[in-house]
């Protein structure tokens, strides 16, 4: 089988605020954005099934309390008038989900207390032997490259995978990594070979950085890459460059002393998509095999697709609506998973 993972709550995000005008109108072009990205993705590598992947409340904020808090921060400075664009945008998107869930064969995650990408984590662990593409602009799913995983890079039009980088006109094209561990495109280049361990280096760098955005802090402030790269070529054999940075201490500007392996290994628990809590794991899996073991055989998908898209006045998806209805129709037709 062949699944693609739809990180939703990311791409719609990602795609609303790529657009100018009203709330209005990047909703729906969001939904646009969302809908075409997939049925793409389902062509050109002719899928099986398609999964939503939701956001729930983490479970990283009752393990780490600071997580993800400088974005509650930023949502009590807005204006008024933006809460409320942004209350349009969630009623529209949560309308979305629930046709998906409830009108369509799709299958969609939603746990309480799990992240998009720590069910698409599970859900690929789950099926060892199934092929995945990951439809998502979230570099944080590189860790997650196997033979067979890919991402597809919705917003830039770029298919991921171990060995290379393909652009929407099938060229491959050289790349590096940021000093964060994220992907920075560069031309086309088809004889460009990315290092064997470009995708460890990646996990590496994002759990020695942090990330900001979700405010998990750096291990080390202020580290050079230069010693970096020297401390990840230093990982396996444990020498003097590994030990020396992860036995180093730090003191902030408070006076707080912290120790660089305590932390890697707490940024480790909230960045590696591997290395959830068991007891999360297993809650996951347990909801994952629930979910599955319930498969979908709606009817009328046609028709209550072109109703919702009739609603939200997706005139350019009314015009081509048959060529949706293959994936949203496709159930999933394995037997439940084994979560033992």
């Amino acid at each position: 089988m062949k699944y693609l993972i739809i990180d939703t709550n990311h791409l719609l995000y990602r795609a609303r605020f790529s657009m100018s005008g009203d709330v209005v109108t990047q909703t729906g072009l969001a939904m646009h954005v969302i809908l075409n990205s997939i049925k793409k993705i389902w062509n050109q590598h002719q899928a099986d099934h398609v999964v939503f992947c939701m956001d729930g409340r983490s479970w990283r904020k009752d393990v780490y309390e600071p997580y993800k808090k400088n974005r509650v921060s930023a949502k009590n400075l807005k204006p008024a008038k933006e809460i409320e664009a942004d209350e349009f945008f969630f009623s529209s998107m949560n309308e979305f989900v629930t046709f998906l869930d409830e009108r369509t064969n799709c299958t969609v995650l939603h746990q309480k207390f799990s992240e998009a990408d720590d069910l698409a984590a599970r859900f690929i662990a789950l099926h060892p032997e199934d092929e995945h593409i990951v439809v998502t602009s979230d570099m944080d799913y590189v860790q997650l490259l196997a033979p067979n995983v890919k991402m597809y890079d919705a917003m830039n039009g770029f298919t991921i995978s171990p060995l290379k980088i393909v652009n929407d006109k099938g060229q491959a094209v050289d790349f590096t990594l940021k000093n964060d561990g994220k992907i920075k495109y560069g031309k086309p280049n088809p004889d460009f070979i990315p290092d064997n361990d470009w995708i460890e280096k990646a996990k590496f760098l994002k759990i020695v950085r942090g990330d900001m955005s979700d405010n998990i802090s750096s291990v080390l402030p202020k580290v050079r890459q230069t010693r970096l790269d020297k401390v990840f070529e230093d990982r396996i054999n444990r020498g003097y460059e590994w030990n020396n940075f992860i036995l180093e201490s730090w003191v902030d500007g408070f006076g707080e002393s912290y120790k660089v392996k305590d932390l890697y290994e707490r940024n480790i628990m909230l960045v590696d998509l591997t290395q959830q809590p068991q007891e999360i794991r297993e809650a996951m899996d347990l909801y994952i095999a629930t979910v599955l073991s319930q498969p979908k055989e709606r009817k009328n998908i046609g028709f209550h697709f072109m109703k919702f898209a009739s609603r939200h006045e997706l005139n350019k998806v009314l015009e081509n609506n048959n060529q949706y209805i293959p994936f949203l129709s496709s159930p999933y037709l394995k037997n439940p998973v084994d979560t033992d």
